[in-house]
């Protein structure tokens, strides 16, 4: 009576990893296993923006699901992502890295939720140290103390909880996202954009009074 799923696939964009899952699908997968995992790391080139490579990737998944006769809904499962803070990294000082580790983080996460998909698994929760070569994807630092990403995460689901997702309103772009949520007669929206910051006109049905709570 377990709930089995199979092990995170690494990278849905890439041709090898598309052709393990086709494979995977010819042999009965999607009747052997109750839901299939997905790491949803990938390559900066994929894409203008990195939520269009997610969406691009999970929406061939499900095109390859339902070739293979599987339910519309098949259940996904994010297994796997965290912004990497590599100590090679040399593309601005760490504390602005760690901002955009939050940033990333919880956009990738609100994805999951816009999605559909079931299970959302940061990684990672506390990093060792500056060893060379080591990831370092941590939501705690080495002393233990909490980054900006656990801070933003607590925000986050603070916020959203008993909310679920509604619907991704169009503000214009394809890389400005505007999600609602719902819970009974309250609504939330959460807001950002990929691209360089600018005014955008959000139709919030004649409610008044909205309180602005930043990440």
């Amino acid at each position: 009576s377990a709930y089995v799923i199979t092990g995170g696939v690494l990278n849905i964009q890439w041709d090898f990893t598309r052709a393990w899952l086709d494979e995977a699908f010819k042999r009965g997968a999607l009747q052997e296993f109750d839901g299939i995992g997905v790491h949803l790391y990938g390559n900066k080139q994929d894409s203008k923006y990195p939520e269009a490579r997610v969406i691009s990737g999970i929406a061939h998944l499900r095109a390859m699901i339902h070739q293979y006769g599987g339910a519309a809904d098949f259940p996904l499962f994010q297994t796997e992502f965290g912004m990497n803070l590599s100590n090679e990294d040399t593309s601005g000082p760490m504390d602005q890295r760690l901002e955009q580790q939050a940033e990333v983080d919880m956009r990738m996460y609100l994805l999951t939720l816009m999605l559909g998909m079931k299970v959302n698994n940061w990684y990672e929760w506390h990093w060792a140290g500056w060893t060379k070569g080591q990831n370092n994807h941590a939501l705690l630092s080495p002393d233990w103390t909490p980054r900006p990403v656990y801070k933003a995460a607590t925000v986050l689901t603070h916020e959203l909880d008993g909310f679920t997702f509604d619907a991704r309103i169009d503000a214009g772009r394809p890389d400005d996202f505007v999600l609602a949520f719902k819970k009974g007669a309250e609504r939330k929206w959460v807001v950002w954009t990929s691209g360089q910051g600018h005014p955008v006109t959000v139709k919030t049905d004649g409610r008044s009074g909205l309180t602005v709570i930043g990440m």
